[in-house]
């Protein structure tokens, strides 16, 4: 990757050890220490890689994400958080994030994201190979639930399951899509057009 990753987090340590991970696996960065300065070099038009931090003073991350995509819509944001939930998650995907990483995550985990972000920048679409239709309806409607934000319970509650027949059909969706994990399968539901 040449283009620039761009990191936008209050923790200077954090962004600090970030930075130095990321030269290291040959990305250039630059580095904000608020919303209010990135959005100050956010020009029009602006499509290289963001690690956005939620969780930050004055401007939030989600406000972030929701002005950046005003000004350029094709902006890859991939919003970190320490305190992530599903629901936080399909929230910052509805307002355009390609993804959604929790801290403490591996430079394994946060280079395939950034490579899943510059192959969908190329045209590619992450969910082209995924066949959806080998779900089941029962699958399908708790894969909805989920890109709806709702928890174990909450989906047990509204399909009048138990929430341990709900794990079981995350779990048999997670295999059928190949999703490495809940944060993988809601972009590849993103990905699909399951989200709205």
């Amino acid at each position: 990757m040449t283009t620039t990753v761009h990191i936008v987090d209050d923790d200077a340590a954090f962004s600090d050890s970030l930075t130095v991970l990321l030269n290291t696996k040959g990305y250039p960065t630059m580095r904000y220490p608020d919303g209010a300065s990135f959005l100050q070099a956010c020009t029009p038009g602006f499509a290289d890689p963001v690690l956005l931090d939620v969780m930050m003073p004055e401007t939030s991350g989600l406000e972030v994400l929701e002005e950046v995509k005003k000004r350029s819509p094709n902006a890859h944001i991939i919003m970190m958080t320490g305190h992530g939930d599903i629901a936080m998650a399909v929230d910052a995907m509805k307002q355009g994030a390609a993804d959604f990483i929790e801290k403490p995550f591996t430079v394994e985990d946060l280079q395939e994201r950034l490579e899943a972000s510059e192959a969908v920048r190329s045209g590619a679409t992450e969910a082209a190979g995924v066949d959806f239709d080998a779900l089941t309806k029962r699958e399908m409607e708790v894969l909805l639930e989920l890109t709806d934000g709702n928890s174990n319970k909450e989906i047990a509650r509204n399909l009048d399951l138990s929430p341990r027949t709900v794990e079981v059909h995350r779990r048999n969706i997670l295999q059928k899509t190949k999703a490495k994990s809940s944060s993988h399968l809601l972009r590849l539901a993103v990905s699909a057009g399951f989200v709205k």
